[in-house]
């Protein structure tokens, strides 16, 4: 499978995190030929650290503009469970992400 850097995006607190890696499948995984991105979000501010999942979407938006269309339909993972409030949902240090597009079929 591929990998591509795609930049970073400093948002929130201005302390950078590690990169992270976000996982792609179907048309998101198509668009950039890669299996992964590695973008960086800043982390909030306080000891746990972490970065709530709305500034990853503009982190990974700002980092990948083939995905700019795709993105408004497409929802996060956060170990393996489907986020419903970005806003108030933080990614912990270490957590595996995953970039969901929609599912069709039946």
């Amino acid at each position: 499978f591929g990998f591509r850097w795609m930049g970073l995006a400093s948002l929130g607190c201005g302390k950078m995190a590690s990169p992270l890696r976000v996982l792609l499948f179907g048309p998101a995984r198509e668009a950039l030929d890669a299996s992964h991105v590695e973008v960086s979000v800043a982390a909030i501010c306080g000891p746990d650290g972490g970065f709530e999942v709305a500034n990853l979407r503009k982190a990974v938006e700002e980092a990948c503009p083939a995905l700019r269309e795709l993105l408004p339909s497409c929802r996060f993972s956060v170990d393996q469970e489907l986020v419903i409030e970005e806003a108030s949902t933080l990614v912990p240090p270490g957590a595996e992400v995953a970039l969901i597009p929609p599912i069709s079929g039946g």
